[in-house]
């Protein structure tokens, strides 16, 4: 069944369901479209299950824009069409999920550490996987960047994209940490940007992670007494 993100369809051809986005976030507004036969005027009702909340859409055309309500329910949209000799078709009826503020973070508190620089730039000695969690409609995309004990981007990690996103998000981070002090430093993996299936953007409650990078033993003499 292919989905579609901003738009929710529905079939009467045969009184069959064509494709439809199952949830979305409660307050965003999107446009209902009925593809028909012989359809003339719409009649559309949107009924909350868990709450008995009925709005009535005034449209009566095919497509019509919708604000869907912020409390989170299970949403049935029930259309009926009337041909121009005044016959009705059979209500036909889609549940949808509408779902609260999406939201965003990494999955566990802390730092991440235990990790040992590198002896080169070029030299992985390792991953560490950092999970990001997400609650909102799906798919999702997240925008994500590596950065340096500096701040600075770590080359091919500046606002790297992952969308059609499922549930959690694993970042495996490859360990190309170069620690020349003396001292713990920390490299940051952090969420730049996530949106939601129908277009919301998703503010992170935790937008940084640091890894800490052990600066690397170095023997520098050999003695012989």
């Amino acid at each position: 069944m292919k989905k579609i993100i901003l738009s929710i369809l529905f079939c009467f051809t045969a009184f069959g369901l064509v494709s439809a986005q199952t949830q979305v976030t409660g307050g965003t507004s999107q446009k209902l479209t009925a593809v028909h036969t012989f359809g003339n005027t719409f009649a559309w009702t949107v009924v909350g299950d868990g709450t008995g909340t009925t709005v009535t859409i005034p449209e009566t055309t095919n497509t019509v824009t919708f604000t869907w309500p912020t409390v989170a329910d299970i949403y049935t949209v029930t259309v009926v069409t009337t041909d121009v000799n005044g016959c009705k078709s059979e209500p036909f009826e889609q549940k949808i999920q509408v779902l609260g503020d999406p939201t965003v973070e990494f999955a566990d508190a802390g730092d991440v550490t235990g990790v040992c620089s590198a002896a080169t730039t070029i030299a992985a000695n390792g991953s560490t996987p950092v999970t990001v969690t997400y609650t909102g409609a799906q798919p999702w995309t997240l925008t994500y960047s590596i950065l340096d004990n500096n701040d600075l981007v770590v080359a091919g990690f500046d606002n790297v994209e992952v969308a059609n996103l499922n549930g959690d998000y694993i970042i495996d981070v490859v360990h190309n940490f170069v620690n020349n002090e003396t001292t713990p430093q920390n490299w940051k993996v952090v969420i730049n940007s996530a949106k939601s299936a129908d277009d919301v953007v998703v503010n992170a409650a935790d937008n940084d992670k640091n890894i800490v990078v052990y600066p690397l033993p170095v023997i520098t003499n050999l003695t012989l007494n």
